[in-house]
């Protein structure tokens, strides 16, 4: 029997995806219904090779999983301002504007430190896990990706034109230490 004559099979579709992207427990979430596309998770392995007479033979080596792109689109409102929301991540993470001093009350006597950007903050205070999931025409999860120790790596916050009447992007791209598959039954 071909694929396409059997209805109980049914392909992945591209446009059938939600995003999650930033602590539930902050103010900084994106909502997932504002993300336009985004990259699914990929890795190069790297190879070691060793040359043996007239050959050459290759074994695998260290694994490196690559940056994900994403695109939101940025809106006016209160509650849903991605460009907001990115700027409070950046600052969960750990950035302070030159001029602004932040003391930590934390240190030992009570003394004031210049807070700075750190994974810790980056990944477990201000992002969290980003989760990538597959919804199928009933909107059920099929599969889900899970980006460990993910950090935004970059924004672009766009760019404006008179002569456009587009939407407007922010390009996100978020690195990870690793990612995690769960095929959903």
């Amino acid at each position: 029997m071909s694929f396409w004559s059997d209805p109980t099979i049914e392909p992945k579709r591209k446009h059938t995806f939600l995003v999650s992207i930033g602590n539930v427990g902050t103010q900084a979430g994106i909502q997932e219904w504002l993300c336009k596309s985004v990259d699914k998770p990929n890795f190069e392995m790297s190879t070691t090779e060793h040359k043996f007479l007239n050959h050459t033979f290759k074994f695998p080596g260290s694994l490196t999983w690559n940056d994900v792109n994403l695109k939101v689109v940025d809106v006016v409102n209160r509650n849903l301002d991605n460009a907001q929301k990115l700027y409070q991540i950046l600052e969960l993470s750990g950035y302070v504007k030159p001029g602004d001093i932040i003391p930590n009350n934390n240190t030992a006597g009570g003394a004031g430190i210049y807070s700075t950007l750190s994974k810790r903050r980056a990944t477990a205070v201000a992002l969290g896990n980003v989760k990538i999931r597959q919804i199928n025409d009933l909107g059920q999860v099929i599969e889900e990706w899970v980006l460990k120790n993910s950090w935004i790596k970059s924004v672009n916050f766009g760019s404006l034109e008179y002569g456009s009447d587009e939407m407007l992007d922010l390009d996100i791209v978020i690195t990870y230490d690793w990612a995690e598959f769960r095929r959903v039954p």
